[in-house]
């Protein structure tokens, strides 16, 4: 799970990736169809704010 950020023109490029691996028992198996969506947009949308922010606070005030 994590992001890559690149520069392109005048902004950034951003990637955004999360590793997933199903669960073996079949409870977890049930749990991952229900909510393993759900889930990793959250993951994204958090981990795309996150970035964000990082961008906002590195950005040189000066310009």
């Amino acid at each position: 799970m994590g992001f890559e950020i690149e520069p392109k023109g005048d902004g950034s490029a951003l990637r955004v990736f999360i590793d997933f691996s199903r669960p073996a028992s079949p409870d977890g198996r049930i749990l991952g169809v229900l909510l393993a969506r759900i889930y990793a947009r959250w993951c994204v949308r958090r981990m795309a704010a996150d970035a964000a922010d990082l961008g906002r606070i590195n950005r040189p005030t000066n310009l």
